[in-house]
């Protein structure tokens, strides 16, 4: 099978160019992926980093804001201590609403005690909590065990404690001299936390957003499920998250975070756990937070779209130009090849003066001259031969003269003269031919002693002069 020497090489380097521009571009093209992906990720620690950190901050503030109500607390514990003491340790004997009062009659703001015995419940100004059990609540009640044992006084955060509807309180503990009882009061408040907490927690979610363009709402809970601070860009995300209550539910429950992945819907719902690090307050746990953030892969997939089609783009373009470079490199490398070839031919018909045409590369200049060189070795082969054509043809032409003439001389001869060759007439002269009567057919190819007499065949048998 023949194959185009031309057609083979355009064909290699067209695969060596495809091959080599698959390979950059898919490099390329996994590079951007990894970068897109990168810028992803990046953000979305940014954004873990920056709601863990500002949390915190937000809540040392709070801290501060709540340590001004530290020493008028202090003073209501030493009433409520006072009046067990009053009362000798007696606690059906004492007055609670009474207390409230009087303390309220001193101490601005509205005040409410409690009485626990062996982590019950069971006497309150605060009729929700009565017969409240912190046995339910094993971390608590170890907690609250231990501050009746040691007398200590324990000041708690502002929480709004297990009742429904409960105002914002702020506890604090202390254990009896007899330790046979735990002190409890707290300070109310209408609300939770400072309005410029609100403020910096609507901040906080509201920078976050929009310094992460792939987050589409952040909303932060408390532990009771209430939301402290919200910000959205687009609502349709939000009504598209089932469970939404649940997952909260479960992120505080586990003290955990986690994502899910909605692709259907182009987002990405995760519940943060934000934890409050305050080992010193029995009421830390509540103070825990989680945050829904919803992301939006939209702006990801249509990078990864774009590239894509980038990719695809570059992969036809480099195909395209493979070919047209391979066209361009296999005639510019082939045109020598084939001029010599057109050269060749026309020697090869006849024309041994037609001179090799100078391609001018530098790879068929050896050819060019070996071809030359043939071609002269050639013609002066064919000279040579001309020349010894001419010789012979002179020669024979001579010998043909002198036999022309020998045989004249032969034929005109007086003289019967027979070529004998074995014993076997190969010739004869018409001498010959008078002498035996007989014409030359019959004579050339036969023996002497077929026309001798019987006697003097012997002697020509002999070879004897007859």
């Amino acid at each position: 099978m023949i194959t185009s020497f031309s057609g083979t090489f355009a064909a290699v380097i067209l695969a060596l160019i495809i091959i080599s521009m698959l390979i950059l571009s898919t490099y390329w093209y996994f590079n951007e992926r990894n970068q897109i992906a990168s810028n992803f990720n990046e953000h979305h620690n940014m954004t873990l980093e920056m709601l863990h950190q500002a949390t915190i901050w937000i809540d040392r503030g709070v801290i501060l804001y709540e340590e001004a109500y530290e020493p008028p607390i202090i003073e209501v514990m030493n009433i409520y201590q006072e009046a067990y003491s009053d009362a000798e340790g007696n606690i059906d004997q004492m007055n609670l609403s009474q207390v409230k009062n009087q303390t309220e009659e001193r101490m601005s703001g509205e005040w409410d005690f409690y009485l626990i015995d062996n982590g019950v419940v069971v006497k309150t100004t605060f009729p929700d909590d009565f017969g409240l059990d912190f046995k339910k609540y094993p971390e608590l009640y170890q907690k609250y065990m231990q501050f009746q044992e040691t007398g200590d006084l324990v000041i708690d955060r502002t929480v709004k404690g297990w009742a429904k509807g409960a105002p914002n309180r702020k506890f604090a503990y202390q254990g009896t001299p007899d330790k046979r009882y735990l002190l409890e009061i707290s300070k109310n408040f209408d609300q939770f936390k400072p309005e410029n907490s609100k403020a910096t927690y609507k901040e906080l979610v509201t920078t976050t957003t929009r310094q992460n363009p792939y987050i589409r709402s952040i909303d932060l809970y408390n532990s009771l499920f209430s939301v402290i601070a919200s910000y959205s860009t687009d609502s349709e995300p939000k009504r598209i998250i089932p469970d939404v209550k649940s997952h909260i539910k479960s992120a505080f429950k586990n003290q955990s975070s986690f994502l899910i992945v909605y692709p259907e819907h182009n987002v990405i719902s995760e519940f943060l756990f934000l934890p409050i690090e305050d080992s010193g307050a029995p009421s830390t746990s509540q103070m825990h937070q989680v945050g829904h953030i919803i992301y939006s892969t939209e702006i990801q997939d249509s990078q990864f779209f774009h590239i894509t089609v980038i990719y695809f783009g570059i992969v036809i373009f480099a195909a395209l130009v493979a070919l047209l470079t391979a066209t361009a490199i296999s005639r510019h490398l082939i045109r020598p090849l084939t001029q010599i070839g057109d050269d060749i031919d026309k020697i090869a018909s006849g024309d041994l003066d037609h001179h090799i045409t100078s391609t001018g590369a530098v790879e068929t200049e050896r050819i060019e001259q070996s071809i030359s060189t043939m071609v002269e070795r050639l013609k002066s082969n064919i000279e040579e031969l001309r020349v010894r054509e001419e010789r012979l043809s002179t020669e024979l032409a001579m010998r043909k003269r002198a036999q022309n003439k020998y045989r004249r001389l032969f034929d005109l001869s007086h003289e019967a003269i027979f070529i004998i060759e074995n014993t076997l007439i190969k010739d004869c002269n018409r001498e010959c031919c008078q002498l035996l009567g007989r014409n030359r057919n019959e004579i050339i190819g036969k023996s002497l002693d077929d026309f001798a007499p019987e006697s003097k065949k012997h002697q020509i048998r002999s070879g004897l002069p007859l």
